[in-house]
């Protein structure tokens, strides 16, 4: 939505498929929406355990997206609702009904009952399809029968509330790495989105960033970006350091402000960047891009606007944005998942500090 406080929350079903078997292809997307026996206890129970097995094995290893999606949450509406549901928010859901699921399967089976009849609705409906004449067609002649079965009922729009907050929280585990997060949101301080930030994200993957966290401070990576509603983060990956990687995040504003590179090397972070934004698709990547802009409300003027302001970026215009970054650094939301003594050793740089897993218990080493 181009009103950039405005967002949707959808849920998405998809199938790739070939054109004389789509009426079965809906077929099986009706089945699996209506007919899910959720009231199957035993086989509802293992699939919640087996997801909160699967996202405790994969959060030590993708701290940097636990500890970014965990410090955009405290920023913004859609930050707050990417957590809940894919980062640390949605872990904490599925830990508690995981625990208590023998008292409460009869409520989570209805609330999904529920859900289904709230958002599988006509109204609801948006459809992406990607197919030649032929395929279109045969699309045509079955979706009639699958767009008739769905609820026609009506519901009342719920408004949702975001209070910001600002915690800053370290997660403790028994890894002996840090994950650095550090996140803000420039459009909250009067600043505007420009294409000039993606050569800046190019910019310190390639050079800053890379040289200071990952070839000097030797951690595995580092990452930032830049979003068109505002919010921006930068976040190491595998990193030895917590205390010494945060001062980086804030050293970049001079980084910026002092930023002057040749001609040659300022195409080539140009070409790097247009390199991202028009790299080849397949008719599949093409309809997830369509379908992004139509969701999203983005035209192909909006797009062309952004490829010409990272066309015409000079070392100038990067400079320019010094302030942009400032603004967003000096909000200081910061989120560490990393290890249990390092983090305590600069407990000063956090409000909070908590285990990464919820039924963890530390073991006298790590008190010690």
């Amino acid at each position: 939505n181009k009103e950039l406080d405005k967002y949707q929350i959808r849920y998405e079903v998809k199938g790739k498929v070939l054109y004389e078997k789509i009426p079965f292809m809906l077929e099986m997307m009706h089945e699996i929406i209506y007919c899910t026996k959720f009231d199957d206890y035993k086989r509802l129970k293992e699939i919640i355990s087996r997801t909160k097995s699967r996202i405790e094995s994969s959060m030590t290893g993708m701290g940097h997206t636990v500890a970014m999606l965990y410090g955009m949450s405290q920023l913004s509406a859609s930050g707050y609702y990417s957590n809940l549901m894919r980062g640390y928010g949605f872990y904490l859901f599925i830990q508690e009904i995981e625990k208590d699921f023998d008292n409460r399967k009869e409520e989570i089976a209805g609330t999904l009952n529920q859900l289904i009849k709230l958002i599988f609705t006509k109204e609801n409906l948006v459809v992406s399809f990607n197919a030649n004449d032929d395929g279109y067609d045969k699309f045509k002649a079955a979706f009639g029968d699958f767009a008739g079965k769905l609820n026609t009922d009506n519901y009342p729009v719920e408004i949702r509330k975001f209070k910001p907050c600002n915690v800053k929280t370290g997660f403790t585990s028994s890894s002996q790495v840090q994950y650095v997060a550090r996140c803000g949101n420039f459009v909250d301080a009067g600043y505007k989105y420009t294409g000039a930030l993606r050569v800046l994200k190019v910019i310190f993957g390639y050079d800053y960033l890379w040289i200071n966290v990952r070839v000097k401070g030797g951690a595995y990576g580092c990452m930032s970006g830049f979003g068109k509603n505002g919010d921006m983060y930068m976040v190491s990956y595998r990193d030895p350091n917590l205390k010494k990687t945060n001062e980086i995040f804030d050293e970049s504003v001079d980084y910026i402000k002092n930023f002057d590179v040749s001609d040659r090397d300022m195409l080539k972070f140009i070409i790097g960047t247009i390199g991202d934004m028009d790299t080849p698709m397949n008719p599949a990547a093409k309809g997830v891009r369509s379908f992004g802009a139509y969701i999203s409300n983005v035209t192909i003027e909006d797009y062309q606007r952004e490829r010409d302001e990272v066309l015409g970026a000079t070392p100038e215009k990067i400079r320019e944005l010094a302030p942009i970054v400032e603004a967003g650094l000096k909000q200081n939301h910061l989120c560490v998942v990393g290890n249990y003594k390092n983090i305590n050793d600069e407990s000063s740089m956090f409000d909070e500090i908590k285990p990464l897993f919820v039924s963890a218990v530390q073991n006298n080493s790590e008190e010690e």
